[in-house]
């Protein structure tokens, strides 16, 4: 009996610890502010891969412009993304530019992070509460990006400022964004 008890117990905080949260709770949780039409900044990113020890790093820099995105990897090797007029487009150390094959759905969520868009998100995603006050979990519930991701951490404060990615074969990346132009 003490054992079924302890099992509803556990059951019954898990789910009020999951609790889902609404687009403006998440909003006040990470106390964001509207971005201005221009952003930019620096990032690095550490991709952590099961069967390697130490994680790949990857640095560069980032701007939104309105509807664009320009994620310009400078090392180790020099590449660029962009999303602009809802197409991405890879240009390669070579400078050769082409549609890019990666998911375009992909692009259009780390777009909608990185201005704290989260409503553009919402019919893909459930958000809930970490441990961490400036932080949300985003679970996919759409079928695309479950195949391709287990969950999305996204920490800050007014802006987003971290964004971790467990993808389904349990690799992880961690992406740190300062900022240079003021909000």
């Amino acid at each position: 009996m003490k054992s079924v008890l302890l099992g509803y117990l556990c059951l019954f905080s898990l789910s009020v610890m999951a609790a889902p949260l609404t687009v403006s709770q998440v909003i006040d949780r990470l106390a964001l502010e509207e971005q201005k039409s221009l952003t930019s900044g620096r990032f690095v990113q550490q991709k952590y891969f099961k069967i390697l020890s130490k994680p790949f790093v990857s640095k560069g820099e980032f701007m939104l412009d309105g509807g664009s995105l320009q994620w310009r990897t400078l090392k180790p090797v020099e590449s660029l993304l962009e999303y602009k007029e809802g197409k991405l487009y890879q240009t390669d150390s070579l400078g050769v530019r082409r549609e890019s094959q990666i998911s375009q759905q992909f692009s259009q969520v780390l777009h909608a992070l990185l201005q704290g868009k989260f409503d553009q998100l919402a019919d893909s995603f459930t958000f809930s509460a970490t441990e961490l006050p400036h932080c949300v979990f985003l679970i996919p519930i759409n079928a695309q990006i479950k195949l391709a991701l287990q969950s999305v951490k996204v920490c800050g404060q007014v802006r987003v400022e971290q964004i971790e990615i467990q993808d389904s074969q349990q690799n992880t990346s961690k992406i740190s964004l300062n900022y240079s132009l003021p909000n």
